[in-house]
């Protein structure tokens, strides 16, 4: 972003004039952003053992797909929805990561037919893939019994986890697969999304190589998870990205440096990616004080669009983008215009002070926003941008009233 004579510009873009073109609420994905963030992981982990994909749940929009598939990612997916997805993406199962939890044997059965390796986080999952695609080799996903998060919700790791299968039962697991069929290729695990410690993942990489000794045999592959975060609060430190490379690639070095049988590493990155990449642009409806003093600023968006602030209480800082550079003033209370009193983006904020109209641009607002979206309501989907050297492309479109109909009889 640039603020030049007090105008916003995104990707080389006037923010208001995206606004009049494409309507708010708008998401603006900065293309300079996401293409530095992937050059920037790619010469962290400059090691040919380490295969780098991009966490697709967090954006899936196909044309960033390809945009970050052109930058040598491939694509991390945990349904057998995305697969479908990124093979209409250009992506090769070679390229294609795949973990996920609760799979049906349907699931499993297209799963198996498009060639993709799978890594399983249940020893009845193991069993059961094992009739659907006997003789095939797999991963499985294990939960080191700690884990690190932004918020609880998204802390995948513990004893308080459904995700990934306790380390002390990954050798039941392991005896599964074989009396299936099939051979254990890799092990996985991600204890988290929005970690900011680099010193905590590196612990929980530590503890997925030691166990790795104990399958040396048939081991290919080292699964490390994402979960890289970026900073979201004003005290947060940004992830020690290059603290956290050296660690994982001395691991690497020394395995491959005492092993007769090399290891790949994946790393699976998300909003490290996108998050900070990406804008919500969204005009304030209605300024509405009360006699207690609060004043509410009802936006034309809603939890809908950004799920994360009203179920995670997750922070995003907001520009008033037609009052850029003005003092803030004012305490705001910004809300959604859903019929619901936690459709909330952020409470007692200060701000310059609004009137109806305003254009306002939340921040961090490129991963986990329309990945999550809902019709709930019955408000149709926003549209996305991509933004790049002054020029704007449509990347997904707005949703019509008509579009609510698709899937009713």
């Amino acid at each position: 972003m640039e603020v030049i004579d007090g105008r916003l510009i995104l990707g080389g873009v006037e923010a208001s004039a995206l606004a009049e073109e494409f309507g708010t609420p708008l998401f603006v994905m900065e293309e300079s952003e996401v293409r530095a963030r992937a050059r920037r992981l790619k010469k962290a982990f400059a090691n040919r053992s380490v295969k780098l994909f991009y966490a697709g749940k967090a954006n899936p929009n196909l044309r960033l797909w390809e945009l970050i598939g052109s930058e040598g990612f491939g694509i991390d997916c945990c349904s057998a929805g995305e697969v479908y997805l990124a093979l209409r993406a250009g992506f090769s199962p070679d390229r294609i990561s795949f973990t996920g939890t609760g799979l049906s044997a349907e699931e499993m059965r297209y799963l198996a037919s498009t060639g993709v390796a799978v890594n399983l986080d249940a020893t009845s999952q193991v069993e059961m893939y094992g009739r659907v695609a006997p003789g095939r080799a797999i991963g499985i996903r294990i939960n080191p019994m700690v884990g690190t998060g932004s918020h609880l919700s998204c802390t995948t790791g513990g004893s308080h986890s459904k995700l990934g299968i306790p380390i002390d039962y990954a050798r039941q697991a392991s005896e599964a697969a074989a009396r299936a069929g099939l051979t254990l290729r890799g092990l996985h695990v991600h204890t988290g999304s929005g970690g900011l410690d680099a010193a905590v993942m590196l612990g929980t990489a530590r503890t997925l190589f030691e166990l790795a000794e104990q399958f040396a045999d048939t081991l290919e592959v080292l699964d490390l998870g994402g979960g890289l975060g970026v900073p979201h609060e004003p005290e947060d430190r940004p992830f020690d990205l290059e603290t956290y490379a050296r660690g994982v690639l001395a691991l690497v070095n020394h395995w491959n440096g005492s092993h007769a049988r090399p290891l790949e590493v994946f790393l699976e990155p998300g909003q490290y990616l996108t998050c900070e990449a990406g804008w919500m642009l969204t005009r304030v409806v209605i300024v509405k004080p009360t006699p207690e003093g609060r004043v509410f600023a009802i936006l034309d968006s809603n939890f809908n669009h950004y799920l994360g602030t009203a179920l995670y209480k997750s922070y995003h800082e907001f520009h008033a983008v037609s009052r850029m550079g003005a003092p803030r003033t004012r305490s705001y209370e910004l809300v959604g215009n859903l019929c619901n009193t936690g459709d909330t983006f952020a409470s007692d904020r200060l701000m310059p002070e609004l009137a109806e109209g305003d254009l306002l641009g939340m921040v961090n607002a490129g991963a986990y926003g329309l990945s999550r979206s809902s019709n709930y309501n019955s408000r149709p989907i926003p549209a996305e941008v991509l933004v790049s050297e002054g020029q704007a492309k449509l990347i997904r479109r707005r949703q019509t009233y008509e579009d609510l109909l698709l899937w009713q009889e």
